[in-house]
C-alpha cells in the first residue's frame, strides 16, 4: 500500500525520479540556480533536499568472499529465513535486535551473533538481557573476541580469541555501522 501511495504521487505531481545515480558534485551556477552533477547527467534546481538518510554507505569487512550474495547489510523480513545457519556480526543494537528476531523465529534458524570485543558495549539492557536469554536456551550463540576471516558459499572461516574455526553458513548479516560522507558534505558547505 506504501508503494501504491508513492506512485500516485508521483502521477499526481509529475515528479521524475533517477535512480542508480550517484551525485558528484553540488554547486550554484551562473544565475544562483544549484547545479547537480551526477555519474549520468547534470540537473539545475531551484532547490536541493538531500535524502542521505543516518547509516550513510555500509561499512564493509573487507574480507574475502563479502561479495557473494548471501551477505546483506539489513534485514527487512526475518520471516523468510527459516531453517538456516546465519551469522549475524556486530556489537551494537542493530545487530542485537537482528539476531534475536531470526533466532525467535521458531523455524530452526541457527544463529551466531558474532562480535570482535570482549563485551557488547554498546547494545541496551532489554537488547542485552534477550539475548542472554536466548543464549541460555541454545536460540542463540553469541561469539565474541570473534573475527571473520572469509566467507565462502556454505561456511564462515572465523577466528575466536585467535583460534581459528568454521561455521556452516547459509547467509551473514553485517551490522558494523555506516560510514557517512562527511568529506563530502564538508565540500558542499555543510
Amino acid at each position: 500500500s506504501l508503494i501504491e501511495l508513492w506512485d500516485d504521487v508521483i502521477a499526481k505531481t509529475g515528479l521524475e525520479i533517477r535512480d542508480g545515480e550517484r551525485l558528484q558534485s553540488l554547486g550554484r551556477d551562473e544565475e544562483g540556480l544549484w547545479l547537480a552533477e551526477t555519474s549520468q547527467s547534470k540537473y539545475r534546481a531551484r532547490h536541493v533536499v538531500l535524502a542521505i538518510g543516518r547509516r550513510g554507505t555500509p561499512r564493509r569487512l573487507g574480507v574475502p568472499g563479502e561479495e557473494l550474495d548471501k551477505v546483506s547489510y539489513r534485514m527487512l523480513e526475518p520471516e523468510k529465513f527459516t531453517d538456516r545457519a546465519i551469522a549475524v556480526v556486530g556489537g551494537g543494537n542493530s545487530a542485537a535486535e537482528i539476531a534475536w528476531a531470526l533466532a525467535t523465529q521458531g523455524m530452526g534458524n541457527c544463529v551466531h551473533l558474532i562480535h570482535r570485543g570482549k563485551a557488547l558495549g554498546s547494545v541496551n539492557e532489554d537488547n542485552r538481557q534477550r539475548l542472554d536469554d536466548l543464549c541460555k536456551v541454545g536460540q542463540l550463540e553469541m561469539l565474541l573476541e570473534t573475527e571473520v576471516k572469509h566467507i565462502h558459499p556454505d561456511r564462515i572461516d572465523i577466528e575466536v580469541a585467535g583460534d581459528s574455526r568454521e561455521l556452516a553458513n547459509d547467509y551473514v548479516f553485517v551490522c558494523i555501522g555506516g560510514q557517512l560522507p562527511v568529506a563530502f558534505l564538508q565540500e558542499l558547505g555543510i
